[in-house]
């Protein structure tokens, strides 16, 4: 990450266009969507493999992959996690990644969801989804990944969402709208006097 962040600094000072935000801050920015968003993200992956109608086997051969996109520009004093927003989620194959990805490049991240799960079953869990979290935003994917287990009752009180994505995508902007605002407005708006205290 870091020869490749060095070429495109070299390449947007050559051109003269503005530098991309570098691939080692997005992936640490992305680390803490995936720490701000994670009961979200885990309530959506549960829905997306229908847990709750009883396919709590579906870990076993799908992977989460849920896509973001970084906005442009957003303000320097942001959170950065609210600088992304959802543009896709879906559950995909296994089998399929490994097509894509490769077996070999493929296969550390499984061997790691293993032993993930073999601590999970520890506590009392029943299964872990393996979560692909990406974005492109800066030109090439960068990939963070992610495991969260879950025991025979988790989310029993949920209600059942069928539109389970929009519910992702709108809690996930709702949220990160508010760590957009500039910490200066956000004192202004706080500590605004009245009018009528200088009337007074």
């Amino acid at each position: 990450m870091a020869l490749q962040d060095e070429l495109e600094r070299l390449e947007s000072y050559v051109s003269g266009t503005r530098p991309r935000p570098s691939s080692l801050q997005v992936n640490q920015e992305m680390g803490e969507f995936l720490k701000r968003f994670r009961p979200v993200i885990c309530q959506a992956s549960y829905r997306c493999f229908g847990v709750q109608q009883g396919n709590t086997d579906a870990w076993k051969h799908n992977v989460f992959v849920m896509r973001i996109v970084r906005m442009e520009d957003p303000p320097a004093d942001s959170k950065p996690w609210a600088r992304y927003r959802v543009s896709d989620a879906k559950s995909v194959p296994i089998t399929k990644l490994v097509r894509k990805i490769g077996e070999d490049a493929l296969r550390p991240t499984l061997k790691q969801g293993e032993v993930y799960h073999e601590e999970n079953v520890r506590v009392g869990c029943i299964g872990t989804i393996m979560t692909f979290l990406e974005c492109v935003s800066t030109g090439h994917q960068i990939r963070v990944v992610s495991w969260a287990g879950y025991g025979p009752n988790a989310w029993d009180d949920d209600v059942p969402c069928a539109d389970w994505k929009t519910s992702l995508i709108n809690a996930v902007e709702k949220v990160s709208s508010k760590g957009l605002q500039s910490k200066y407005v956000s004192i202004q708006s706080r500590y605004r006097p009245s009018f009528d205290h200088f009337l007074r």
